[in-house]
């Protein structure tokens, strides 16, 4: 099953919508059989300020985090996309889009163990791999969303001993100042989606 959420209008707009629902695996008269599968992503913004692009460049300013909950066994897919291939383009922009319309981003993400649950109840943090959260497979560092980003979470690979749930993800965005950019408002929209490995 495949969850998605559009998460992010960087720069101008913040929203966000999820779509699909969890996929019950047991009878609904008989509770006490399968286990539900769940398979979610939830994404928060977080206040954030990206001016003067022209003559300020940004390291690292955290925009938002995800949240996953995922209970395969054999794991999950995280794809992280954007529809200007990686730039924040002008939505006001001439005749043409020119190269002054446009400015190249990168993200990065990572777990913070301060974002960690661990008081128990439906809000405990669990990590189900018997890799680091913050293995070099599984995070993202100053990458171009010019291509979508995959991060495989394979219990093959990394192993699996329990249920991953309500673990989060901060994501940040990096760019260079740009003295050639026309006036305008500069947006993307980022998207993010879960898919179980079957």
């Amino acid at each position: 099953m495949r969850k998605l959420i559009t998460v992010i209008y960087i720069c101008t707009m913040i929203g966000g919508y999820c779509t699909a629902a969890p996929n019950d695996l047991y009878d609904p008269n008989d509770p006490t059989g399968n286990v539900t599968l769940i398979n979610n992503i939830e994404v928060t913004s977080i206040a954030y300020n990206l001016t003067n692009l022209h003559e300020t460049s940004y390291t690292d300013l955290y925009i938002y985090n995800f949240t996953i909950n995922n209970n395969h066994p054999n794991g999950f897919i995280i794809e992280i996309s954007s529809n200007n291939e990686g730039v924040l383009k002008n939505s006001n922009p001439g005749e043409n889009i020119e190269d002054a319309d446009t400015l190249s981003y990168t993200i990065s993400t990572i777990h913070n163990i301060q974002d960690q649950s661990n008081s128990g109840g439906e809000n405990q943090t669990y990590w189900g791999f018997t890799s680091s959260y913050n293995h070099q497979n599984l995070i993202v560092t100053n990458r171009s969303l010019e291509t979508p980003v995959t991060l495989t979470f394979s219990g093959a690979t990394y192993g699996i001993t329990q249920a991953t749930r309500n673990f989060k993800y901060r994501m940040f965005i990096s760019s260079n100042s740009k003295k050639a950019l026309f006036k305008g408002d500069l947006n993307d929209i980022i998207s993010i989606s879960i898919t179980s490995i079957e």
